[in-house]
């Protein structure tokens, strides 16, 4: 679902940031980075964010002096796999509010702060985001998180996939291609004209509305 009109995009964090958001200053996070970061912050941490591909294993074996294969016991599924190749990444992560009866707002997403800017034009917050990025001479893709079961998945993760724990997060993710493995500011200007906040405890209302127009 990569068609921004029918989604409304919602970024939550402190009200701190509020204004610095609203000035076009979008802060976007090097892949690494949430792997990283301390793990009592719940909402952002995710040991998982690097991981190229999980592999389901049924058995693993090593090989003895006889040239014999003995299982080896005591593995956890799934196998984390980084091969040290890929690219650095920069990630901006917002909220997905989709008009879907099974899609309700969860709680826990009020953690990551008490404010919320509500993106009421995505499909020109997009344009904004390429044109600046396409300055900065990145690439960027856009899309929603697809949530993988743990227990079954068995292949390549990437920045768009991530294991289903996090899927009450209903994210929507901004991934700028060649970076340099640091934080990254895209500088879109004033963005007033196609945002409002509002408190996050106050998200459940725009379902309401969103239901019902």
């Amino acid at each position: 679902m990569k068609n921004t009109d029918k989604i409304l995009l919602v970024k939550i964090l402190t009200i701190d940031r509020v204004d610095g958001f609203l000035d076009g200053n979008i802060y976007m996070n090097s892949d690494a980075y949430f792997s990283k970061i301390d793990q009592s912050d719940a909402a952002r941490f995710d040991a998982d964010e690097d991981v190229d591909e999980a592999l389901q294993v049924k058995e693993l074996a090593i090989r003895n002096d006889e040239g014999e294969y003995v299982p080896i016991g005591g593995i956890i599924n799934p196998i984390r796999c980084r091969y040290g190749s890929r690219e650095h990444l920069n990630i901006f992560c917002l909220h997905m509010i989709v008009d879907l009866p099974e899609y309700d707002f969860d709680e826990r997403n009020i953690q990551f702060g008490e404010a919320a800017i509500v993106i009421r034009d995505a499909k020109e917050f997009t344009n904004r985001m390429r044109s600046a990025s396409e300055a900065l001479g990145r690439k960027i893709h856009h899309g929603p998180v697809t949530y993988l079961n743990k227990t079954t998945h068995h292949g390549v993760i990437g920045p768009f996939r991530k294991f289903d724990e996090f899927a009450y997060q209903s994210e929507f993710r901004y991934v700028l291609h060649k970076g340099d493995g640091n934080t990254t500011t895209v500088k879109l200007g004033d963005i007033r004209d196609i945002c409002f906040s509002i408190p996050s405890k106050d998200i459940p209302k725009l379902i309401h509305r969103k239901g019902a127009g």
